[in-house]
């Protein structure tokens, strides 16, 4: 079996499934107490209910029409390791990194998710 795939297995970026984007704040309104029902302080549990909402691949558009992609199988995020080239350029959180390299009483590392 080859692990190729097809071009009609294909989807746009357009076409990935995940939270209404509002005008200026996009999907952060999801953040937000009350109205929304993801928790910044627990992403693992928002990471949940975007797989159970919206299914493996959930794109996020932030502000300033940047989005970031979400990938739960382990098989995805295989194949987008492979296809990512010899010197992929990975953009993440960034604000979390600083965060924990300036709280070395509390974090030894940026963590794995940043770095």
């Amino acid at each position: 079996m080859s692990t190729s795939v097809s071009e009609n297995t294909i989807k746009s970026f357009e076409s990935i499934p995940g939270p209404k984007s509002l005008p200026v704040i996009g999907g952060l309104w999801k953040y937000f107490p009350v109205i929304g029902n993801f928790e910044l302080n627990r992403l693992h549990v928002t990471g949940f209910r975007m797989y159970e909402e919206y299914g493996s691949v959930v794109k996020e558009n932030l502000m300033n029409g940047e989005a970031i992609v979400n990938v739960f199988d382990p098989d995805d995020i295989g194949k987008v390791y492979k296809s990512e080239g010899k010197y992929p350029a990975r953009r993440s959180h960034m604000a979390l990194e600083h965060h924990r390299l300036s709280r070395p009483d509390l974090y030894n590392t940026g963590g794995l998710l940043p770095t």
